[in-house]
């Protein structure tokens, strides 16, 4: 599927197209604009609700809605997205959860009940911590010499380009070992039956994680890995600019004005933030 250079304005934002891109053009790209149905929309949103990102579930219904409304109206085709529901109730959702260090320590450890590829993938997701997304298409061929991971644009949520992040010596240790393990792909996470796909099925790693942990963490999501290593870095005195490039966060405006003029990358910071952070996390 192809998206028409002749969206509304609203569409040219980052966001959305990023959506349609990721989520449908990208999942069925052989069909039309009107050859797309009700059932694939509601497949697509269920596998995304069950990754788990049922807020980002409830956003993919949200933007889809409006560009085949858009479509439908432009087009003269039937809109298969009205059935299309907020799938979870977002007031639900905490947003000031975090991981202190000896539960952080526990998952770390815990994760080895999993497949191989399963606990190395939970591994990675906590000491970069990028969103699930760009962990879970992470690829070889992204990572340089020196460890440092290329995240493209198209990979991730905010607006900018490429994100450089430093990774620490304790995941560049985990990836180093997954490339040595003789794959012939360039993902370094694969689904099980995969194939060069990347990986799938993260809420079933989580539910077999928690019922192994039991009840020696709180209930937690993939997200409070990120607001973990946040605050973290607070109490650790790292720069809030630092972190900010390390999360791959937006800026409001007056911080983009500076960037512009401001081109210091801050490699070496994030380094060393990350791993000091690492070793928060692995090390009791």
């Amino acid at each position: 599927m192809e998206l028409d250079e002749r969206s509304p304005s609203k569409w040219r934002s980052y966001e959305r197209p990023r959506i349609l891109r990721s989520e449908l053009a990208s999942a069925l790209p052989s069909k039309g604009v009107g050859e797309v149905t009700t059932q694939d929309l509601l497949r697509l949103q269920n596998g995304i609700r069950i990754r788990p990102a049922p807020i980002y579930a409830n956003r993919f219904a949200q933007v889809v809605r409006v560009f085949f409304e858009w479509a439908a109206a432009t087009y003269e085709i039937s809109d298969p997205s009205r059935p299309l529901r907020l799938v979870t109730n977002e007031a639900d959702y905490q947003r000031d959860r975090f991981l202190g260090q000896t539960e952080l320590h526990t998952v770390y450890w815990g994760a080895g009940c999993l497949p191989h590829y399963a606990r190395d993938f939970v591994r990675v997701l906590m000491l970069t911590p990028q969103r699930v997304s760009a962990v879970a298409g992470m690829k070889f061929s992204q990572i340089d010499q020196n460890g440092i991971w290329r995240v493209p644009r198209l990979q991730k949520k905010s607006k900018g380009g490429d994100q450089l992040l430093p990774l620490s010596g304790f995941a560049r240790y985990i990836i180093e070992a997954r490339r040595a393990s003789g794959s012939n792909f360039d993902h370094v996470f694969c689904s099980g039956r995969g194939g060069d796909v990347h990986l799938q099925g993260m809420s079933k790693f989580k539910a077999s994680l928690d019922k192994h942990l039991g009840d020696a963490v709180a209930p937690w999501r993939y997200h409070d890995f990120r607001r973990s290593f946040a605050t973290f870095a607070a109490t650790a005195g790292v720069d809030r600019e630092t972190v900010r490039r390390a999360l791959d966060h937006g800026m409001n405006a007056r911080d983009a004005l500076l960037s512009i003029y401001d081109r210091y990358d801050r490699l070496d910071e994030q380094r060393a933030a990350l791993d000091q952070y690492a070793r928060f996390v692995v090390l009791s």
